[in-house]
């Protein structure tokens, strides 16, 4: 879960293709600190340690290049990833989420019948719809997209 290099041209499906498909995130990387500037090479580990942070950059489609706080939680069977924004999103260079109110989540299961994967996006304080110019995002559907592309890479890398 800490291969984040490996999001890059991960697809989504977008109404503004016509319902195709879309990239994603063309963009990403680890970063050594909250700098952007600080990127290092996906950390390799021999094993799975309880609790972990750091910061990646993603550069989304839709919001821009962001540097994201990424925590992640191994307890038994169990591994949750916790993705937040650190600064203001923008789309189109107007503020849509504050810093600290997208949490993107990853949970991933072990049960004897495999492995039990689902996602959830939530923005804390914030208006469901922003509008901006002559469009509108919907963030709901903004984020639930996302979560489900990060799920499906997740599952993708696992198998």
């Amino acid at each position: 879960m800490q291969k984040i290099s490996s999001v890059v041209g991960i697809t989504y499906r977008s109404h503004k293709s016509d319902g195709g498909q879309e990239v994603l995130f063309s963009d990403a990387s680890m970063l050594s600190s909250s700098n952007k500037n600080s990127r290092i090479p996906d950390p390799v580990y021999d094993s799975v340690s309880e609790r972990s942070s750091s910061y990646a950059y993603l550069k989304d489609s839709r919001f821009g290049g962001n540097v994201y706080k990424v925590e992640y939680y191994a307890y038994g069977d169990e591994i949750f990833l916790e993705i937040t924004n650190t600064k203001t999103l923008k789309y189109m260079g107007f503020s849509c989420v504050s810093a600290n109110s997208l949490h993107m989540y990853v949970d991933a299961y072990m049960t004897e019948e495999g492995i039990l994967v689902y996602g959830l996006a939530v923005v804390y304080n914030q208006k469901p719809t922003v509008n901006v110019l002559v469009t509108s995002v919907d963030l709901p559907t903004a984020f639930m997209k996302r979560i489900t592309s990060l799920k499906n890479w997740f599952v993708s890398a696992v198998i």
